[in-house]
């Protein structure tokens, strides 16, 4: 009667659960305490369950389903009792591990800071999931700016690639509300006080397509991730594999982003020839921007590149 407290539905108890998995079902926290009391409960509080889920597998998994934040708070008393207690963060055999899960979260609760208290600086920090993600990539997609900072405090690799070689950054591009998080990762950036070349190094640096993060932006059509970029020095001219620029991929989409482009050549300076030779870039497939704009119907990018052009050549 005292596990059923909190809540009605009855778990499988074919699947060898302890007291302490059902204490986690339940929410049941002052049970848990009590029990926890006792060495042997102590002693029992990694024991897996028949599908491999341990005590404080089943809180985690709980708190990052949408249906069970009415108590966030008493999820957190629980991790942080199991925590205390001895419980382990383990990584599993696809390399997920909690802090997968809360860095996808929203944690209102502010479990991920008690998991790091644990965890500290260690390898599991940035460890992999099947896809080479890193719990930082998790947050910076789904642009979880207090998970970014907490696993950067506590030491996250800013810039691990996974298994395609995309960085967080990378990810928070193509994320939900995604310039906070990619915000969040150039400053972070910046304050580790690299030289010039290394710091733009990184933030250049390339996929497995070769694509860089202002290849993505302009990809994707997102203006605030062009200027942020340009911004902290992104690179408008690099090739990707394909020898596509960001002028390529800015042509498929409406005026605003290549004018974007157009502006930082400006500010840079360069002779006119050597501009209009990189507007006129062809990609392997011997296309230009101008070319590309044609194909995808986007007239007035059209009109914008020939006008600009126009300009270039009286110079």
């Amino acid at each position: 009667d005292l596990l059923k407290s909190n809540k009605a539905s009855t778990p499988n108890t074919e699947s060898d659960w302890t007291f302490l998995h059902f204490c986690t079902y339940y929410n049941n926290l002052k049970l848990m305490e009590e029990l926890l009391i006792e060495e042997k409960y102590q002693n029992s509080i990694n024991k897996r369950s028949k599908w491999g889920r341990t005590a404080l597998d089943i809180v985690i998994e709980q708190y990052t389903e949408e249906e069970d934040r009415e108590l966030p708070s008493i999820k957190k008393e629980i991790v942080a009792l199991l925590i205390e207690k001895g419980a382990l963060i383990f990584q599993e055999k696809d390399g997920w591990t909690h802090l997968h899960a809360i860095a996808m979260d929203d944690d209102t609760a502010g479990i991920m800071e008690i998991l790091l208290q644990r965890t500290g600086k260690s390898s599991l920090i940035d460890a992999r999931d099947h896809l080479g993600q890193t719990p930082l990539h998790k947050a910076a997609s789904f642009n979880r700016i207090k998970s970014i900072q907490l696993l950067i405090k506590y030491g996250a690799d800013i810039y691990a690639q996974d298994h395609k070689k995309w960085t967080p950054l990378h990810c928070a591009i193509t994320g939900w509300r995604h310039t906070k998080s990619m915000e969040e990762l150039l400053k972070e950036m910046v304050k580790e006080n690299l030289p010039e070349k290394q710091l733009i190094a990184h933030i250049n640096a390339q996929t497995i397509r070769g694509t860089s993060p202002l290849h993505i932006a302009t990809e994707c059509g997102k203006i605030e991730s062009v200027k942020l970029l340009i911004q902290y020095g992104a690179d408008i001219y690099a090739q990707d594999h394909k020898k596509w620029t960001p002028f390529h991929y800015a042509a498929m989409h409406g005026p605003s982003i290549m004018q974007e482009l157009l502006n930082e050549m400006e500010r840079e300076n360069l002779p006119p020839k050597q501009r209009i030779a990189y507007i006129n870039a062809q990609t392997k497939d011997g296309f230009t921007p101008s070319q590309i704009a044609r194909q995808h119907k986007q007239e007035e990018t059209l009109k914008l590149l020939h006008k600009y052009l126009a300009v270039l050549s009286e110079r």
